[in-house]
């Protein structure tokens, strides 16, 4: 600009992901003669060779001292980084073993990728998995917020065994949720899915009882709008309209006010005696029982937990449309929960875990709720640990195993033997990343995205589904994704990522990209709620 003529140098170092790793490392010095006010544009190709953030300092440096810094960033992502893989094995007794080696890895980038493993009598439930997959999942509305905390309320030994957090940072993790939560609250006490509107009365019911258990753990609960949540279930409850429309949100309402006190005997006898047939969920006739039982009517909660355990039904299909956020496998985990806290049925916990296994394993993706109430079902069996005599090469190993290896352990080899008199589980889920997309699959929904200029001319932009395409700078598209499904309704998280090298149009922000501008775009659906992220 107004430097003087002469000599420059423009150097560009990158520094490690790693600071373990050394220092930067030069990857460019290139000098340069400038006349006065000349302007000069030097071209660099990077091409990393890891996923991660990666970050260079660039200096240019010249005559009478001139030493201009910058330090740019660049987030490298995986073509795939949502990779799951889980196996399930049975360890004969006396001997019985598992050998862990590097085709577990196949394909995988090494250092995004998570082995866990879990061998004794409740492997099946794979809690590492679970809660790595929990801790992965990078969305925040209140139902999200709460099923990633809530089992940390009891599973921090394990979180912290597998490696996602010391116990301390666990801790403070649960109490942003609880803080977090509350931003979602609306003046009445009730509780909205992505802020204090458009609240929802089942959610209020599961945001309550995660903060119940917090406060019964000893986290630091406020008070006041505590107590304006458990006003408004207790309001809801008073005031719904006797109908099977809202008998889940009732359910959940009255179990929650029971746990801390407040539910009124008289309605949840009314329910269990004469409109039971209302309650259509396994988990909303678990949960009337087990408010029962927490007020000591114990014939009543016998007799309508004894109609949730009928309910389950090991061939039951998957259903998207439900309002409770639920699902079979959800409501099954849920099930055994209360049925272990409550000491109602605890004999059935076992072969209701063998059914919840089972629907576990054939899923290739499990839902925020299923996760936490599986962890939670896990949590409230505990373990009998009698008889489980196990070893990691050759090594004894007190009670059962869970833990997480690293890639170079796994790539060392490790073998689990079964030493005990009986028969275990044995459970490896391989959560990570890899290089190569994997093939596209459609479970449900079809969803086509197509480009267009913004006067809704068609654009054939093939490096969007792998080919190649060349875009001129500023050139500005409009990307419209059009989904189908067959199913009535359901709570649909649709996440469409952006080519790299290309840049979002944040309507919130950009008056020519609100999309009322684009008279050729029919919009037919509103979201209850957008995002657009730069990571």
């Amino acid at each position: 600009v107004d430097g003087a003529a002469g000599n420059y140098l423009v150097a560009v170092s990158q520094l490690p992901l790693d600071a373990s790793q050394g220092g930067p490392q030069s990857i460019l010095s290139r000098p340069l003669v400038l006349k006065s006010g000349q302007r000069n544009s030097e071209r660099l190709a990077l091409k990393p060779k890891e996923v991660g953030l990666q970050t260079y300092d660039v200096a240019v440096t010249g005559p009478d001292g001139i030493d201009v810094r910058r330090r740019l960033s660049f987030d490298v992502k995986p073509p795939a980084g949502d990779v799951k893989r889980t196996t399930v094995s049975a360890l004969a007794a006396k001997g019985g073993k598992i050998t862990l080696g590097k085709d577990l890895l196949a394909g995988l980038i090494k250092s995004r990728t998570r082995v866990n493993v879990s061998v004794g009598p409740a492997a099946t439930l794979d809690v590492p998995g679970l809660l790595t997959s929990l801790d992965r999942y990078p969305y925040g509305c209140a139902e999200q917020t709460v099923s990633r905390a809530l089992p940390l309320v009891y599973a921090n030994v394990v979180a912290e065994q597998i490696g996602i957090a010391p116990d301390k940072e666990l801790k403070e993790r649960v109490q942003k949720a609880i803080d977090r939560v509350f931003e979602m609250q609306d003046s009445t006490g009730a509780f909205g899915v992505w802020g204090p509107t458009d609240v929802d009365l089942w959610l209020t019911a599961y945001v309550t009882d995660f903060l119940t258990r917090a406060k019964e753990a000893g986290y630091t609960i406020r008070p006041v709008p505590f107590g304006l949540a458990l006003d408004r279930l207790q309001n809801f409850v008073a005031n719904a309209q006797d109908n099977s429309s809202s008998a889940e949100s009732r359910a959940y309402a009255l179990y929650v006010l029971a746990r801390n006190g407040r539910a009124p005997v008289g309605e949840l006898r009314y329910f269990a005696d004469e409109k039971l047939d209302q309650f259509q969920t396994v988990l909303s006739k678990a949960q009337l029982g087990a408010a029962l039982s927490m007020l000591g009517d114990k014939p009543r909660a016998e007799r309508v937990f004894k109609a949730a355990l009928d309910g389950v039904n090991e061939t039951a299909p998957v259903v998207v449309a439900r309002n409770d956020f639920g699902s079979g496998l959800r409501d099954g985990a849920a099930l055994v929960t209360l049925a272990m806290e409550t000491g109602l049925y605890k004999q059935e916990a076992p072969k209701l875990v063998n059914v919840i296994a089972k629907a576990y394993q054939a899923r290739q993706y499990t839902s925020t709720q299923e996760q936490a109430w599986m962890l939670l079902a896990a949590h409230a069996l505990g373990e009998d640990l009698k008889g489980t005599k196990l070893s990691i090469n050759g090594g004894a190993v007190d009670g059962s195993i869970v833990r997480a290896l690293s890639a170079e352990d796994v790539e060392n080899g490790v073998v689990i033997t079964n030493n005990g008199e009986t028969s275990v589980d044995a459970v490896v889920t391989v959560i990570g990343s890899s290089l190569e997309p994997e093939p596209a699959v459609a479970k449900g929904f079809t969803i086509v995205r197509s480009y267009f200029t913004l006067d809704g001319a068609p654009v054939d932009l093939a490096s969007s589904s792998g080919g190649v395409a060349e875009l001129a700078q500023n050139e500005r598209l409009v990307a419209v994704v059009k989904i189908e499904s067959d199913e009535a309704h359901g709570r649909v998280l649709l996440v469409d990522r952006l080519p790299s090298g290309l840049e979002i149009d944040n309507p919130r922000l950009v008056e020519g990209g609100d999309v009322s501008n684009l008279e050729w775009l029919k919009d037919m659906l509103k979201p209850q709620h957008t995002e657009f992220r730069d990571d």
